[in-house]
């Protein structure tokens, strides 16, 4: 399941669920889950995203829940593969899948090995969410980072070519921590966990056009 933090909730959603009466077996769920720590309450909310999410990354962005599908092994990809339900209205709305997931959408073509969405890594810098995937499939191009900013009116995903080189992130862990600077200026500071578990720490020139670089 995917999981994040939302005022002094905790959600969780996607993930997998047993079949009824079936042992072992198992579908991608869209069921969304809140709990409270102080009341130590747990919710099963009355509505769910359109379409199973299996290993999820779940944001809270601006009030709302973001979720984007992983693709474990033995499961394939179901669209919408990117969702986002509003806290106001109650919808949820499909949005654009990353461009990295194109060739695994496309069922009229094979591909052998591992696929993209098996290890997503991502930030969160303002209002943008920042994924990469990383493989070692020679089949499949190596995409750069994808950026999705939630307050763009046109909803689409963009290369962000000037973060590591045109790269995928290159820490291990699936998240980095994103901190703002407070130095007078727009920058963030990014820890991350890479090889041998070493933590680095990488300063985020956030430029008044929405462009980043990492230093």
């Amino acid at each position: 399941m995917g999981c994040c933090a939302s005022g002094s909730q905790i959600f969780f959603a996607g993930g997998l669920a047993p079949l009824p009466l079936r042992e072992r077996q198992f579908l991608p769920s869209g069921d969304v889950y809140s709990f409270e720590p102080k009341s130590m309450f747990w919710k099963k909310h009355d509505w769910s995203f359109l379409k199973g999410k299996p290993d999820p990354l779940l944001f809270e962005m601006n009030g709302n829940l973001y979720c984007l599908a992983g693709s474990p092994l033995g499961f394939s990809l179901d669209r919408p593969t990117f969702e986002v339900y509003y806290s106001s209205s109650g919808e949820c709305e499909a949005l654009p899948y990353p461009p990295f997931y194109l060739l695994e959408l496309d069922r009229t073509k094979n591909y052998s090995g591992p696929l993209a969405g098996r290890e997503l890594c991502y930030a969160i810098v303002g209002t943008k969410i920042l994924i990469s995937s990383r493989h070692n499939n020679e089949s499949i191009p190596n995409f750069p980072i994808m950026c999705f900013d939630v307050n763009e009116k046109e909803k689409k995903w963009r290369e962000m070519t000037s973060l590591f080189d045109g790269k995928p992130f290159p820490f291990i862990s699936r998240a980095a921590l994103v901190l703002d600077l407070n130095d007078g200026t727009h920058d963030k500071v990014m820890f991350s966990i890479r090889e041998y578990h070493e933590i680095y720490v990488s300063r985020l020139v956030v430029n008044d056009d929405g462009s980043i670089y990492n230093s």
